[in-house]
């Protein structure tokens, strides 16, 4: 039986690459954007609509993460049961 990690999430500020989309992007919103924030867990980078496994009361739940991409804001965790804030204490790892 393979074991898998169990990790809380790291939010990371990333230099973003210059390009094309990104000068039409601070155009449009009229600001330069040097850097954004992103979430990883186990290393590796969560991204908007992704499937995670949260740990809650006593049992891993599936769901999707989500975020507004303001650093300032908590990622929620939709599953068939409702939505919940991830924060600090919350025990997540990739689907098996």
């Amino acid at each position: 039986m393979a074991v898998h990690p169990i990790n809380t999430l790291e939010l990371r500020q990333e230099t973003i690459p210059r390009g094309p989309i990104i000068e039409a992007l601070e155009r449009e919103v009229g600001r330069t954007i040097p850097h954004t924030y992103r979430h990883y867990l186990e290393d590796q980078a969560v991204h908007c609509g992704g499937i995670l496994e949260l740990y809650r009361d006593g049992r891993w739940l599936t769901g999707r993460f989500e975020w507004t991409g303001k650093p300032d804001e908590l990622p929620t965790f939709d599953f068939e049961d409702g939505v919940v804030f991830l924060d600090a204490a919350s025990l997540l790892r990739w689907p098996k």
